[in-house]
This record gives structure tokens, sequence and C-alpha cells, in this order.
């Protein structure tokens, strides 16, 4: 009976801590919602979250991308990880179609600093720069919430 007791108080701080952590990355995604804008390289990159989803529209050089997307985050993670799972995207970004891109972001009221890998790329960025080993490169930007 005691150990019946014991498993059961385990299960309940198990539950209590999966529920706080599930909680945290709540908490996260809804301080992310809505429009983020920067630009970076002569280039205008406007990030959209609704929910779970994700919109990126880049537009530069003449030309324009937009991918759309699920996003998951790992709140627990020290910077904080977010995954972007592209579903589908349109003029330079319908190459990344199916392919994920893994990154780190960091949120201070208004301002959503986002370090990612290119989706399909291994490898997440372990801090926020553009240079990676080897061959790797980041997109590392600042982006402001457009309070429109």
């Amino acid at each position: 009976m005691r150990t019946r007791l014991l498993f059961v108080a385990f299960a309940l701080w198990l539950a209590g801590g999966i529920v706080l952590a599930g909680g945290d990355e709540r908490k996260e995604l809804k301080a992310l919602q809505g429009v983020w804008k920067a630009d970076k390289n002569g280039k205008t990159l406007v990030l959209t979250f609704k929910g779970k989803d994700f919109t990126v529209e880049m537009e530069g050089d003449g030309k324009q991308a937009t991918v759309k997307g699920m996003v998951k985050i790992d709140a627990s993670k020290d910077p904080k990880h977010i995954d972007m799972i592209v579903k589908e995207g349109t003029g330079d970004g319908e190459k990344f179609a199916g392919k994920t891109s893994f990154g780190i972001f960091e949120l201070k009221g208004d301002e959503l600093k986002w370090c990612a890998n290119e989706p399909g790329r291994e490898g997440r960025p372990p801090e926020f720069t553009e240079k990676g080993d080897g061959d790797a490169r980041y997109m590392l930007v600042t982006l402001k919430r457009d309070k429109k």
C-alpha cells in the first residue's frame, strides 16, 4: 500500500512538472503573438505568429519569399529553442517546404532576438551569432513588435 502511495505521489509530482513546463511554453508562445518587423542588409523581414502558426515574409533585391508553418518552443533551454516547421513557401521560400529551421530566441518587451539556421540544415545556433562551425551560417536578426 505504501509503495502504491509513493508511486501515486511521484506520478502527481511528475505530471505537475510537465504541466508547468508546458505552461512556460504556452506563456512564451503567447508573448510572441503578433507581427514583428526588421530591416537587414537591405531586406525587409516580417515574422508573424498566430497561435502555433507562423509566417515569414522577406522582400528585397527585387525578390520575395514567404514561408508558412508551425512553431515549437522549448522554454526550458537557455537560450530558448524555437523550431519552425515549414509547411509551404512561395517565391524563393518554396524550396523550404517540408523542412525545419532550428533556432534560438530571446524576447525582451517589444524586441525579439532570433537566430536560426536555414530550413533543412542540421544543427542549432549555440549562441546569437551569424557564424557557425565549418560552413554553417545562421541568420541573426533583431525584430521590433509592429504596434499597428
